[in-house]
């Protein structure tokens, strides 16, 4: 008995604590690879959970074959081998997917993910301020404290807002590119800038971080989010519009920044004197419709906003019916209708209350232009079109009147028509002689003009070969936008021709009796004037040609 007693083990001896300790020592690295195995396949745009549940499933496999097996270092090893190959196998299918620059060990020093536990530290610069969808500070990550990547993160957000900013782009956007990449795109005056492209990870990283901030939520990728943030920039804070959507190819963020702020005094727009006199002309009479026509960003939200702000609103009863106002207007009874299926319940809703005037952004149908119509008899009515100049937005209007044209142009006071052109950086323009044939097409003579104006051609070089980038218009050689008009007044002998359907030739030379000046002819007297470039002055106007 005591023979049998004494080979029994010792009370204990089933589980060895050392072992228990060195095995968590193995699984809780392969647990912690988990959570950003998940996040890193949505980056690389792979499935989730095919992913998730095969490095669980191995690395649990390997737990319960270890905990099998008789030999507890076999069935370590066991275990290593094949963590080892699914964690492989997902880096190799990982790494056929990017580019070059997003390969896991070139992510894994740019992040500093190997330097971390040796100290090293990211300088956080804080280069502008920005708020949140609610006006709340966001804070820089403390260097001591956050981590490398949440402190490069917040440098790239920083480094994008400025460079966004500072090239004065109104609008960016960041959208799944070939090969890996994603495209930035800016717009500058009205003009597309293609930006140096950033990686899909980088991307992703950036949209990222910036949702939240927007009051976006980050877990939603496909669906399509608008928010809202804003940066203190040159001493003025900008609201930035903020749009997310996705696809199979990655997520998108678009942003538009209210650089080009609305604008509420004609003589701000860009008129010619005469043009500016008939339009407060306009503006003072009693009833009568006018109409501002131009493309989509041409700015006739301003002009329509700068008639309105040159009459009283302290004797007028002022009333606006727009999609969406773009800008307060005090003592300005502003009307959001949204869906333009509710354009005429809204504007029938306003004429009850009998305004003196009454803006409208759009006329999309006859049963609106026909309560436009009847509305200027009796009050002024100013009407928002789209259009390349004053005879498209006349047959716009007649074509929306349908049979009751004749009605539609017994109170038209005048089609006014604009387009936006970029004004020459002053810094940095190059005077030149103009061609003289050039000049004939204008109708203007060499003795007339002395020189014209354009952007600088190629890249500048100082003294030294070292390329020069204008501080003022970041190279582009032109800063700022201003107006340039058309307008078509109504008299009574073109009114007729109208009404009687007569040919476009013969309403235009009626016109010209009238000493009317064309689009391309007033932006013509801005570029004597070295504002603009003839090369801007072509470029607007052939632009128009081909949307007619």
């Amino acid at each position: 008995m005591t023979v049998i007693l004494a080979a029994l083990p010792s009370l204990g001896g089933y589980v060895s604590l050392v072992k228990v300790v060195f095995m968590l020592l193995f699984i809780v690295p392969w647990l912690m690879t988990l959570p950003w195995i998940h996040q890193d396949v949505a980056r690389v745009r792979g499935s989730q959970t095919r992913w998730t549940l095969t490095v669980l499933g191995g690395g649990g496999l390997g737990v319960l074959i270890w905990l099998l097996v008789p030999a507890y270092f076999i069935g370590m090893v066991i275990y290593l081998v094949i963590v080892a190959a699914v964690l492989a196998g997902y880096v190799v299918w990982r790494d056929a997917r990017v580019g070059p620059g997003d390969k896991l060990i070139s992510v894994i020093r740019a992040r500093g993910f190997m330097l971390r536990g040796k100290g090293v530290k990211i300088e956080v610069v804080q280069r502008v301020k920005i708020y949140d969808d609610r006006n709340v500070l966001i804070q820089p990550p403390d260097p001591e404290t956050a981590s490398v990547p949440e402190c490069e993160t917040y440098n790239s957000v920083q480094d994008f807002l400025v460079s966004m900013l500072t090239h004065r782009a109104s609008e960016a956007d960041i959208s799944p590119g070939s090969q890996q990449s994603a495209v930035v795109r800016f717009i500058v005056d009205g003009v597309l800038s293609v930006q140096p492209s950033m990686s899909l990870i980088q991307s992703d990283i950036l949209i990222q971080a910036l949702k939240p901030i927007s009051g976006l939520d980050p877990e939603e990728r496909r669906r399509p989010q608008e928010g809202t943030l804003s940066i203190d920039f040159a001493g003025k804070q900008i609201e930035i519009g903020v749009t997310t959507t996705g696809s199979t190819g990655g997520q998108r963020m678009q942003f538009r920044a209210m650089h080009e702020a609305i604008r509420t005094k004609i003589d701000e727009l860009g008129m010619t004197d005469k043009i500016a006199k008939s339009v407060r002309a306009m503006a003072q009479t009693k009833a009568g419709l006018v109409i501002v026509s131009g493309r989509v960003g041409s700015g006739v939200t301003s002009t329509l906003y700068s008639i309105l702000r040159s009459m009283d609103a302290y004797t007028r009863r002022l009333v606006t019916i727009e999609s969406k106002p773009a800008a307060d207007m005090e003592n300005v009874t502003q009307t959001a209708y949204g869906d333009p299926k509710k354009l005429v319940k809204a504007l029938t809703a306003a004429l009850r209350r009998d305004p003196d005037v009454i803006m409208i952004d759009a006329c999309p149908d006859a049963e609106t232009a026909g309560l436009i119509a009847q509305a200027s008899a009796s009050k002024l009515v100013i009407l928002g079109l789209g259009a390349v100049d004053t005879f498209m937005g006349l047959a716009l209007w007649i074509k929306a009147c349908g049979e009751g044209s004749s009605a539609g142009m017994a109170n038209l006071r005048g089609v006014l028509c604009q387009a936006l052109i970029r004004n020459l950086c002053p810094a940095c323009r190059q005077p030149y002689r103009p061609d003289p044939k050039l000049l004939a097409k204008a109708n203007l003579t060499s003795s007339q003009i002395e020189r014209f104006y354009k952007a600088p051609e190629g890249q500048q070089l100082d003294e030294e070969g070292e390329p020069v980038i204008c501080p003022s218009c970041q190279g582009t050689g032109y800063i700022g936008r201003t107006g340039v008009f058309e307008l078509l007044e109504m008299t009574d002998e073109i009114r007729q021709l109208v009404t009687e359907q007569a040919q476009l030739a013969q309403i235009k030379s009626a016109c010209r009796k009238n000493n009317m000046q064309y689009l391309q002819e007033n932006a013509i007297g801005k570029v004597i004037d070295g504002l603009t470039s003839i090369q801007e002055v072509i470029r607007v106007t052939q632009q128009g040609k081909k949307k007619k």
